[in-house]
């Protein structure tokens, strides 16, 4: 197998570029209005187009937050009063009923106490 290559018209012109700054005129183009007869727009406006539509995204998921979690603690809210466990009821519960105890055993205590006074003198 033999390979030739041949110097082309389009070989040469694409040598001939390279380093002629046609990249950043292209760039300016965009910066300017050039592209704009062709519905394209500007750099400019394309980005604000892009900012604009990536801020309005980002509102929007913050709203959908905001209101998630108020729906969260709202459902907690509900779950809450629907159990009816209210933890400061509970605790008051508690001593009461921690004092009758003591109450009661003082009670007990002086009953036995008095019985065994009675056999004492009998």
């Amino acid at each position: 197998y033999s390979l030739q290559l041949a110097e082309s018209e389009v070989a040469k012109e694409a040598w001939e570029e390279i380093g002629d700054g046609r990249n950043i005129l292209s760039m300016l183009d965009l910066q300017e209005d050039k592209h704009a007869l062709e519905g394209k727009g500007n750099f400019q406006e394309l980005f604000s187009e892009v900012v604009a539509s990536v801020g309005a995204s980002v509102q929007s998921t913050n709203l959908n937050l905001s209101s998630a979690e108020m729906i969260k603690d709202a459902a907690a809210s509900s779950a809450s009063e629907l159990s009816g466990v209210n933890m400061d009821e509970e605790a008051a519960q508690l001593i009461e009923y921690q004092q009758a105890y003591q109450a009661s055993a003082r009670v007990l205590q002086t009953a036995r106490e008095l019985f065994d006074a009675l056999i004492d003198r009998i």
